[in-house]
């Protein structure tokens, strides 16, 4: 593989890595419903690069997980963004 492109798989790598962490850190804090759709939407992002590197690197476990995950988190975007201001969506 070119040089190039193994420094993009590189950067790709490391962008979902810290994505996913930066966004589990940001749910695990259960900020308001704004904060849970930006952290699903970083938690999409870093899916969908995984994706991109393990069909680069010919890793179909890892693209085939993640892709399951950009669906996951595709649906907790949704479920949170149609949410009511305020509405926490715990059971009381």
């Amino acid at each position: 593989m070119d040089a190039v492109i193994e420094n993009w798989i590189t950067l790709g790598r490391w962008y979902a890595a810290t994505a996913g962490i930066i966004a589990a850190f940001t749910v695990a804090h259960r900020p308001g419903r704004k904060w849970m759709v930006a952290a699903f939407m970083l938690f999409l992002s870093s899916s969908v690069t995984w994706v991109v590197t393990g069909l680069l690197e010919s890793d179909p476990a890892i693209a085939a997980q993640n892709f399951a995950l950009s669906a996951i988190n595709a649906w907790g975007i949704y479920r949170w963004a149609k949410r009511e201001v305020g509405e926490t969506g715990t059971k009381s």
